[in-house]
């Protein structure tokens, strides 16, 4: 049991409350607090989802019995934030709309009450792990040798499931598969539909394959001064490595349409869409950026491609995390601003796409 003291802002353990310290209120709910670690980042963002879902599964509770409570304000960070965290951890037997903070608790009791609260006591209140460290960071600065994690997939198929996207570990009630209807896929606004490409050998009842560009670059035609490692010739190369792809399609005679765009996840208005469109995706290219998180909910198979900036030169972060959510196929090569030796990715890009299609025909 542990008693908040509104007036002080702390929190008091029993030890405390054996000195005769009375409670003036009580609340019944059994609660699991946090403190998140980042609300502006995506990458920190799924820190904290994964170490919420760890907490939760450690202590043996569930979001229909326990009600997450943050310890920390709602005010600030990305917007979409608070949606994700409700998607993923509310009570669906509740029907609550959104995750109450510590404040919200002492508010509502305050509310009920007929004097003012010094004290708040609760029945039940476990505190959720720092999210400081979790397995999306660990070892960044080399490559694991683990070839998968069952934590990591756990949590992957989790926000699947509470998504409603088809799992990737355990039987999946969802459709997996989708035909060449581009105009399916997510796309976000001013953003133009995925290209189709098949050719008269394609069997368009099969699924293509889907190759997404991560971008970093502003969709509108002016540079977003606060964004770092954006490619200034990204249009030109996005245009090649496009007709690099479908010249191969041809000449390999493949049997499956290919699909290309380019998505900058910015774009999109929720992370829930965020991590549909790489659910969608079988094979991840772009800069590296905190959006290469979302390659941990590709399928299984998938392929992604990591084109380092100087500044991010031996960092391993997404390299373990394909390897521990697949293991899937990685690939990095280094770029500068821009990239000169387009020939190099397209070489990478093709290789990928062959690894790729033979382990979906496989599955």
């Amino acid at each position: 049991m542990w008693l908040y003291s509104g007036l002080e802002n702390r929190f008091i353990n029993e030890e405390s409350l054996a000195q005769n310290v009375t409670c003036d209120a009580w609340v019944e709910e059994d609660l699991y607090l946090i403190s998140r670690y980042d609300t502006g980042n995506v990458y920190h963002i799924h820190q904290d989802l994964m170490q919420a879902f760890i907490g939760l599964a450690a202590s043996d509770m569930n979001t229909e019995t326990t009600e997450i409570v943050f310890l920390d304000s709602n005010e600030g960070g990305i917007p979409s934030l608070n949606s994700l965290w409700t998607s993923l951890f509310s009570s669906k037997r509740r029907s609550q709309n959104h995750i109450r903070t510590i404040r919200d608790i002492v508010q509502e009791a305050q509310e009920k009450s007929q004097a003012p609260l010094n004290n708040i006591c609760f029945r039940s209140a476990t505190f959720g792990f720092h999210a400081g460290v979790t397995l999306f960071s660990r070892e960044k600065a080399e490559a694991t040798s683990c070839d998968g994690s069952v934590v990591l997939k756990a949590y992957i198929d989790y926000v699947l499931s509470r998504l409603n996207l088809p799992l990737n570990f355990l039987p999946s009630s969802a459709p997996a598969n989708f035909t060449a209807d581009t105009f399916k896929l997510i796309t976000p606004p001013i953003t133009p539909e995925p290209t189709l490409f098949y050719t008269d050998q394609t069997d368009l009842s099969r699924k293509p394959l889907v190759v997404t560009f991560l971008s970093r670059n502003p969709t509108k035609n002016a540079w977003n001064v606060n964004t770092l490692r954006k490619i200034g010739n990204e249009h030109s190369v996005i245009l090649q490595l496009q007709a690099r792809l479908e010249s191969h399609f041809s000449e390999a005679y493949f049997d499956r349409a290919l699909v290309f765009r380019r998505v900058n996840p910015a774009d999109l208005p929720t992370m829930q869409e965020q991590i549909a469109l790489a659910r969608e995706s079988d094979i991840i290219i772009g800069p590296h950026g905190a959006s290469f998180i979302y390659t941990s909910f590709m399928p299984s198979y998938g392929g992604v491609i990591e084109l380092q900036h100087p500044t991010r030169r031996f960092n391993y972060q997404f390299n373990n995390i394909a390897a521990l959510s697949g293991p899937k196929l990685y690939r990095h090569l280094d770029i500068g601003d821009s990239i000169r030796n387009v020939r190099a990715v397209e070489s990478v890009l093709l290789d990928t796409v062959e690894h790729v299609l033979r382990r979906m025909d496989n599955q």
